[in-house]
C-alpha cells in the first residue's frame, strides 16, 4: 500500500485483485480499483497485485502485478487511464518520477 502526498488518502492491496483508495481521516472507501481486462497467455497468477505507487501529485496511481501487467489509474475518479501490457515476464518493480 501507499500514502498519498497530501496524507488524506491511502491505497491498500489485498488478495488477488482488491485495491482500495481510502479517505485516511474517515476510513471511507473512495474507490475500488478493478483488475485490468488483459489476461496474458499461460497465466499462473490471476491478477495478483505486486505493488502500487502514487504519482507525486497524487492524481494517479500505478498498480502492477505478477502477470506481466501494469495499470495507471485516475485516483480521483477511480477509472483506469491506461494498461501497460507489453511485458514478457512478471514485473518486479517500478519507479514513478515527477
Amino acid at each position: 500500500g501507499a500514502v498519498f502526498p497530501d496524507g488524506r488518502r491511502v491505497i491498500t492491496c489485498a488478495g488477488e485483485a482488491t485495491r482500495i483508495i481510502w479517505d485516511a481521516e474517515s476510513g471511507k472507501q473512495l474507490h475500488v480499483l478493478r483488475p485490468p481486462v488483459y489476461q496474458p497467455p499461460n497465466s499462473r497468477f490471476g491478477f495478483l497485485t505486486r505493488g502500487v505507487s502514487v504519482f507525486p501529485g497524487g492524481e494517479r496511481v500505478l498498480v502492477w502485478g505478477l502477470d506481466h501487467w501494469a495499470t495507471i489509474w485516475n485516483a480521483t475518479s477511480g477509472e483506469a487511464i491506461c494498461e501497460l501490457t507489453g511485458h514478457s515476464a512478471p514485473i518486479s518493480t517500478v519507479a514513478v518520477f515527477p
